[in-house]
């Protein structure tokens, strides 16, 4: 986590170092507060519209930006009302601490990632057959592909892959202790109409249905065998008489 935290930062440095070199030459580690918040805004958009995957809603974004104006209370960061030195936002002090606008981002990072592998066990052990002792890595494919379905597929592969390995399913004890280790990064907004359909709880109604249809499919099962065996026994035993 504190490496994928790092590289998020080092991105996002980059990217303004580079906002800062289309302005002025050689760059100084300033830019505006207004270009300074295009760059986050920016960065934080789908890759559908040119961002990093990194999604945050307007909320996440409202609450870095109050930080920012703590960090600017205290006069140690370099943000003031019209400039932030953005290169010493991103360093860490002589303790080791850093800015509360970084460590909010940090919080998030690690907050997003917490809660989108919770939405996959969610998802998972809501559609999962009752008296299933084990889950399959097809299954949870399709969960992900429910609760982030702008992932690409390759990334869902490789996120199923670290999960399960090269085993195609675990017992669920396995399965719950090896999520427990995963971070993973959402693609999709989680207000996404389609995230938020994914994750509403069963109705009643519908797990009144669902247990009916188990149990007629349990009675076209038996009804099977029966005929199977019927068939089976006449091929037998009729031809002696």
């Amino acid at each position: 986590v504190c490496e994928e935290g790092l590289t998020l930062t080092e991105n996002l440095l980059e990217i303004m170092r580079l906002k800062e070199s289309q302005i002025r030459k050689p760059s100084i580690g300033r830019l505006s507060r207004r270009d300074f918040q295009r760059v986050i805004e920016n960065f934080f958009l789908p890759k559908s519209q040119g961002g990093h995957g990194q999604y945050k809603s307007k909320a996440d974004i409202d609450q870095l930006y109050h930080e920012l104006a703590n960090d600017e209370r205290t006069g140690l960061w370099g943000v003031t009302a019209k400039e932030i030195e953005y290169v010493k936002l991103f360093s860490e002090n002589k303790e080791g601490g850093n800015s509360c606008f970084v460590e909010k981002l940090l919080l998030q990072f690690f907050e997003e990632r917490r809660q989108f592998v919770h939405d996959i066990v969610f998802h998972v052990e809501r559609n999962r057959p009752t008296k299933s002792t084990h889950t399959t890595a097809k299954e949870v494919q399709q969960s992900i592909r429910k609760v982030d379905p702008d992932k690409p597929l390759d990334e869902v592969d490789a996120l199923v892959k670290r999960i399960f390995g090269r085993k195609q399913e675990l017992d669920n004890h396995s399965f719950s202790a090896a999520m427990q280790s995963i971070l993973a990064q959402r693609t999709t907004d989680r207000s996404d109409k389609r995230v938020v359909r994914s994750l509403r709880p069963k109705s009643k109604l519908l797990k009144h249905v669902e247990k009916k249809m188990q149990q007629v499919l349990l009675c076209v099962r038996v009804t099977r065998a029966f005929i199977s065996a019927g068939q089976d026994y006449r091929a037998r035993f009729g031809r002696r008489r």
